[in-house]
């Protein structure tokens, strides 16, 4: 399966699919509405897939319609799906911290001791 770069693509969440969800009657679903990048259906644990559409306006359209419907055999549920906002902070590595604790401890036991007792 290709990948492609999905910065530009409209994502749309499958839920409800059971465990028989057939990616090419994933694809001819949302087909009829736009051109459809990539489907990927979940495996483990089944019961959910993504849908990488190409134009936002299409892929509402295919929300909408197929929303409710039966798909794979099962009545499922359809939205855009949400997406995460990225942070501009770096994150802090908890590794790092722990070893600056662990440092910390061997360096000065007692004291270490004594803060945690308080």
């Amino acid at each position: 399966m290709a990948r492609y770069n999905r910065s530009h693509l409209t994502k749309i969440y499958i839920g409800d699919l059971g465990t028989n969800g057939y990616e090419e009657e994933i694809r001819e679903a949302f087909r009829r509405h736009g051109p459809v990048n990539e489907v990927w259906v979940a495996r483990n644990p089944p019961g959910f897939a993504f849908v990488y559409m190409e134009d936002f306006r299409d892929a509402e359209d295919a929300v909408r319609k197929i929303d409710g419907r039966t798909l794979c055999g099962q009545r499922v549920r359809v939205e855009i799906a949400k997406t995460k906002e990225r942070s501009s902070r770096p994150r802090r590595q908890p590794a790092t911290l722990c070893a600056s604790a662990n440092s910390l401890f061997k360096q000065f036991p007692l004291a270490f001791h004594y803060w945690l007792s308080m």
